[in-house]
């Protein structure tokens, strides 16, 4: 939903695109759009944003990510980086977005 001229997402806010307040919006996030870095924290404290799983792919690893908002809402997302970068499962991470990569549509 739109408010204030933005949509919020698991991973932050994001412009609605003159997208009228008060409307539904899709927001599609490109898997490249995804900065990942680990935090210092336990693989226990499920209460920030982890990796599920790591897998590499040639030059590029795939990352599933469990985001979590201030809201306490969780969404699974993908994110593609580059080079050798497996972090553990459970590994507590920050998430940041390139918004050029990110897209945000009426329903």
């Amino acid at each position: 939903m739109v408010k204030d001229g933005k949509v919020q997402t698991p991973v932050g806010e994001v412009e609605a695109g003159g997208i009228p307040d008060g409307s539904p919006a899709k927001v599609m996030i490109r898997p490249e759009a995804l900065r990942i870095e680990e935090r210092d924290l336990p693989a226990e404290a499920h209460d920030h944003s982890h990796v599920i799983m790591a897998k590499l792919l040639g030059r590029t690893s795939l990352i599933h990510l469990c985001a979590h908002n201030n809201s306490g809402d969780e969404a699974h997302l993908h994110a593609r980086v580059s080079g050798l970068f497996l972090p553990g499962e459970g590994q507590p991470v920050d998430i940041h977005l390139d918004l050029s990569q990110v897209f945000v549509f009426p329903l």
